[in-house]
């Protein structure tokens, strides 16, 4: 039962992210303050996080509960390639842009990530 529940929020995680990536949002810029225009990288930071936490856990379970590093460094670039390809198609939606820095965020948060499953899913 926790192969499957594990596998269904890993690819709930993946249509949610692509949802939110390619819906048309209303402009956050609220404030004309920084941390204000900047706020939507605490999401990427957790909404990638979350993804690569996932998927570790997801193959930690089907795996037979051992994970080898190597493995986690995977996963952890494959969900970066996620968020690089949703960015460049970004690019090309007239309502949306390209932004390196929800590139940085969303490593940021993967990094975190797998460095927390490496450390206490051996």
């Amino acid at each position: 039962m926790l192969k499957i529940v594990s596998t269904a929020f890993t690819l709930f995680c993946i249509v949610f992210i692509f949802w939110l990536s390619v819906v048309k949002v209303p402009s956050l810029k609220l404030y004309d303050n920084w941390f204000w225009d900047n706020i939507d990288k605490v999401g990427h930071f957790i909404a990638y996080g979350t993804l690569c936490f996932s998927a570790c856990y997801t193959m930690f379970v089907w795996s037979g509960n051992k994970i080898s590093s190597k493995l986690v460094t995977i996963l952890a670039a494959a969900t970066f390639l996620y968020s690089f390809s949703i960015e460049i198609m970004q690019y090309y939606l007239p309502y949306r842009n390209f932004d390196a820095v929800d590139l940085i965020a969303n490593i940021f948060g993967i990094g975190v990530s797998a460095n927390f499953f490496a450390r206490f899913f051996r």
